[in-house]
């Protein structure tokens, strides 16, 4: 027998009535484990960044050119490593490209901002003015066949964390997803198995007028998604 309903939406939130149970133990599954990954990521130790300025004084090439070839230079190990050991940062020459800087091109790529990350505001500035240094000698070495660098700004330690939407990311995709798992849940539930809610529907599946409409024990009529009178008479 093939089970429909003549109004879907109401339907619907009967089956989200009816497996309430279900549905709140989803949404609290959801925000428990929203709530284990907020903790782990506010338990975390903050993270400061801090900024240094290398200038092209002088190019030889399309100034399109530059933050490729800073990205080059840096991902050999030569500028890390100078970098590394000048400042005497407390990582590996990998660990600092991967996790600890990053090169931004400015003003039409005649400037390369370079972003230190540490856990100590003290070590993001020496992580970013280690690095900028590694860099505008590198760059330097060709001579007049790639530019004149010099540094413009030297990073100074920030006196705040670097601003995280981490945190707020987690908070609202806790809250989405405890709507979201339990309602798509038992819409799943409700398509592969429509509930007979009215006596509408079940004359539709049965084929067969409805004579009269039987309240079972406990079911009050707030409960009742129809008015079995005007259902009757509509049958």
């Amino acid at each position: 027998m093939t089970q429909t309903t003549s109004d879907p939406i109401a339907a619907y939130w009967w089956a989200v009535r009816h497996y309430r149970w279900l549905v709140a133990a989803l949404a609290a599954i959801a925000l428990a484990f929203a709530g284990i990954l907020f903790a782990q990521q506010q338990s975390a130790p903050p993270r400061y960044e801090a900024t240094a300025l290398v200038i092209a004084n002088e190019l030889a090439h399309s100034p399109e050119q530059l933050p490729r070839l800073a990205e080059t230079l840096l991902a050999r190990d030569s500028v890390a490593e100078d970098a590394v050991e000048a400042g005497g940062l407390p990582w590996s020459p990998q660990e600092l490209r991967e996790e600890h800087v990053e090169l931004t091109p400015l003003e039409q790529n005649v400037l390369i901002e370079v972003t230190g990350k540490a856990t100590e505001p003290e070590l993001a500035a020496q992580t970013a003015n280690s690095v900028a240094d590694a860099l505008a000698e590198s760059l330097n070495r060709p001579g007049s066949g790639v530019g004149v660098f010099s540094i413009q700004h030297r990073a100074s330690p920030p006196t705040e964390p670097a601003g995280d939407q981490t945190l707020t990311y987690l908070l609202l995709g806790g809250l989405a997803l405890a709507v979201l798992l339990p309602l798509g849940t038992v819409a799943l539930l409700f398509g592969t198995r429509l509930p007979v809610t009215r006596p509408a529907d079940a004359a539709e599946a049965l084929d067969t007028p409805v004579l009269g409409v039987m309240w079972l024990p406990g079911w009050h009529r707030a409960q009742r998604p129809w008015q079995a009178s005007s259902e009757l008479n509509r049958t």
